[in-house]
């Protein structure tokens, strides 16, 4: 039971980012972050978590999972971000304004925020999987990684909107 360090990183960081190999448990952590910021207390029953968080305060969470825009094309990664920026603009609104994925999710940072008059959790797993198989093609991945750093840099931003952010890779 190690979810007492969910809880120290939850309450002591606002930006956590973790890189390690495969198959050792990034995209769960990812679940057990997004369900304590959910504030399920009834999951983490009987575990250390339990014994610390006594508030248990609900956030807006924003959990994307970038492993479906790899061995894609840009066009393709680009749609697929888009739809995962929609699934939360459904919930918190759009401004059909903002037409870049940057700028969406922007926007629906601002938006989660005024809605809950919460700060606005963030989890994105595996941020790196659209660039990993377009490491030899030039052309492609300076396409990928500008439409990346654009989203990204909104976590940098929108600090003040963000209450945590976790990244894997």
């Amino acid at each position: 039971d190690k979810t007492d360090m969910v809880y120290s990183l939850a309450k002591n960081y606002k930006y956590v980012f973790l890189s390690r190999p495969r198959r050792f448990g990034k995209s769960l952590l990812c679940n057990t972050f997004k369900a304590y910021f959910q504030g399920q207390k009834e999951l983490f029953q009987g575990l250390k978590l339990s014994e610390f968080e006594k508030e248990w305060k609900t956030y807006p969470v924003l959990h994307f999972i970038f492993s479906g825009l790899k061995n894609v094309t840009i066009t393709e990664a680009r749609s697929k971000l888009e739809n995962l920026i929609y699934d939360y603009e459904v919930i918190y609104g759009r401004d059909a304004q903002y037409i870049t994925p940057g700028a969406r999710f922007r926007n629906l940072i601002r938006n989660a925020y005024k809605q809950s008059g919460k700060k606005v959790v963030v989890i994105l797993d595996e941020y790196d999987s659209p660039i990993m198989r377009l490491l030899y093609d030039k052309e492609q991945l300076d396409a990928m990684r500008m439409m990346l750093r654009e989203f990204y840099q909104v976590l940098k931003d929108e600090g003040a909107c963000l209450r945590f952010v976790f990244i894997t890779g």
